[in-house]
């Protein structure tokens, strides 16, 4: 069953009445729109910052998975592999590679 979500922006129609001049809305929404901006761009750069943290910690996890299976990749003989690939496993079928 295919569920569709249905959003609905709703506005009113209503326009505001004319008390106030002209300059004074401008002044209003001038200040709003600064200290919303102010923030704004303080959120971003936070959330930047949190990210550019993230990437960093992913990426050092990252190099220690390849230094590790460099590691272990080091560590394997290839008469053990080919023994480990030609054996046949009691518990499943034989894999041919």
């Amino acid at each position: 069953m295919d569920e569709r979500v249905t959003v609905c922006f709703c506005f009113s129609s209503k326009k505001s009445n004319g008390k106030g001049s002209r300059s004074s809305k401008w002044e209003k929404k001038e200040n709003l729109l600064s200290d919303m901006s102010t923030f704004s761009v303080k959120e971003q750069e936070r959330r930047l910052k949190k990210a550019l943290k993230e990437e960093d910690k992913a990426s050092k996890e990252a190099e220690k998975v390849v230094q590790w299976v460099k590691q272990e990749s080091a560590r394997m003989d290839a008469d053990a592999i080919h023994k480990i690939l030609t054996t046949p496993s009691s518990t499943t079928a034989t894999n041919h590679f």
